[in-house]
């Protein structure tokens, strides 16, 4: 029951902070990829709180487990993101739908390998395909623009 109530309330909570009004504020000065950079770093260290408890199985592995499951997948999160935002003309819906993706996918499917290196490890690939993504999607808009 949880996964089903609390990445919708999380996404509606968040979205209208992050792409609601954070990111077009920062987008007139840092423009579209630096609005994303910023939002995504701040994003990924709001969660700290979260992620204390969440991966506290880590141990003494917390750190390097937050600063990949926190700043350093949401940030590659928040660069697609920006993308859909300019492809969809600044859709708060879409951003919603897309966190939501995020956390139901995050709370129902386990973390790879367990709560140590081999965990470690299972978590930056996966956030390391997610930049990939990022890039793959920005390459495009800047070759589609040419």
């Amino acid at each position: 029951a949880m996964a089903a109530v609390w990445p919708i309330l999380a996404a509606l909570g968040e979205e209208f902070g992050w792409r609601g009004f954070l990111f077009p504020r920062l987008l007139h000065r840092f423009g579209l990829m630096g609005a994303a950079v910023i939002v995504g770093l701040i994003w990924g260290v709001w969660h700290l709180p979260a992620d204390f408890v969440g991966l506290k199985g880590y141990g003494p592995l917390f750190i390097a487990a937050f600063l990949i499951n926190g700043p350093y997948v949401l940030t590659a999160h928040a660069l697609i993101m920006a993308w859909l935002w300019r492809r969809t003309g600044a859709n708060l819906l879409m951003m919603i739908l897309y966190h939501w993706s995020i956390t139901a996918s995050a709370m129902l499917v386990p973390a790879v390998g367990g709560e140590d290196v081999r965990g470690l490890v299972g978590a930056l690939v996966s956030a390391t395909l997610f930049w990939i993504v990022a890039a793959g999607l920005w390459i495009f808009e800047r070759n589609r623009s040419r």
